[in-house]
């Protein structure tokens, strides 16, 4: 009996030795694993011309880094360590144990107080659809807050005929989407076609221009794709218009800003928009980890990268001064502009 407990026991023995010294399945290990990411990113990534930083480089830098011992862990901090040097806020390095974003510490000012604007501006103003609507001394406003609330004609028709027709004091008129992360790009174009300037003609304009990566190499771009919109024939909003923007604009919100920015009788104020409007890939290394980045660039009609922001016609921060007294200052500084 003791004989056949010792053979067991040398037999348990050899099986987790043979678990311990077994490799990794193919393509799995560490040095693999790390090759793969490095050359995804390499052949992928778009905004290496915005960055000064040589690639290749931190490949030669971080690969004597990796070892095949290594725990996942140790492996997983130093590749997210390798991908912060792009401090690209659109990465995304996700196991089952950790996730990687960047993080922009970079001090942005709020510009925009909800809490303010629902006591001392919003208090019995009128709700559409998704939008909140009021005037202030003579001036027609709107808040939309969110491109995932859907548009449709017939709650631009109550907004526009009520600033247009129903008060003939108006003087102007602010459309506010600060704090709009974007969402679905038809409620934009839905927006755009009702701006601009009153016509019985059709006119085109030019919303954004993309960039795709369509090779391995860095330069490997395609040519630009542009979107067009042709402005509705339809009643419009007041000529008189002024965007409200801060950097909390981003996504669907920033591609509209771009669109807004092509009319000639708009003005943006504010602070300059956010990004993430690019088009965001995933890929999925062999041991089954993920990684996502920009594959595209998008550019307004004057080929401004919208991904660092579109710049308001006129910079303008909330005063904490104004804000203690319960004043928006970007608000204010919009209606005092519209009532010369």
């Amino acid at each position: 009996m003791k004989k056949l407990i010792l053979i067991i026991l040398v037999a348990l023995s050899f099986a987790s030795c043979e678990k311990l010294l077994m490799p990794d399945p193919e393509g799995t290990s560490p040095n693999e694993v790390f090759e793969n990411l490095w050359r995804t990113i390499d052949e992928g990534y778009i905004n290496f011309s915005e960055k000064s930083l040589d690639w290749d480089s931190i490949y030669a830098e971080y690969q004597p880094r990796i070892f095949d011992t290594m725990t996942d862990e140790q492996l997983f901090d130093t590749c997210a360590e390798m991908l912060a040097l792009l401090e690209e806020p659109y990465i995304n390095f996700r196991t089952p144990f950790s996730e990687y974003n960047y993080v922009d510490f970079k001090p942005y000012k709020e510009n925009f107080n909800r809490y303010l604007m629902e006591r001392n501006y919003w208090r019995g103003a009128e709700k559409t659809g998704p939008f909140i609507h009021t005037i202030i001394d003579s001036i027609g406003y709107v808040y939309y807050g969110d491109f995932d609330q859907e548009i449709n004609e017939s709650q631009l028709d109550i907004i526009i005929n009520k600033y247009r027709f129903d008060n003939d004091s108006l003087k102007g008129f602010i459309f506010d989407i600060r704090n709009n992360s974007g969402g679905d790009i038809e409620n934009a174009f839905t927006l755009l076609k009702r701006m601009g300037i009153d016509t019985t003609y059709t006119i085109t304009n030019v919303i954004y221009k993309t960039i795709y990566k369509d090779g391995k190499e860095k330069d490997n771009l395609s040519d630009a794709q542009t979107a067009y919109l042709e402005q509705s024939t339809k009643t419009k909003f007041p000529k008189r218009f002024i965007l409200l923007t801060n950097r909390y604009v981003t996504g669907t919100a920033a591609l509209f800003t771009s669109g807004a920015s092509s009319y000639s009788n708009v003005r943006i104020y504010g602070d300059t928009t956010g990004g993430g409007v690019g088009r965001v890939v995933g890929h999925e290394l062999p041991n089954g980890w993920r990684v996502t980045y920009p594959a595209s660039i998008s550019l307004t009609d004057d080929d401004r990268n919208i991904e660092l922001g579109i710049a308001p016609d006129r910079q303008i921060d909330i005063d904490p001064a104004d804000e203690d007294n319960g004043k928006d200052t970007i608000l204010e500084e919009a209606i005092r502009d519209l009532l010369q």
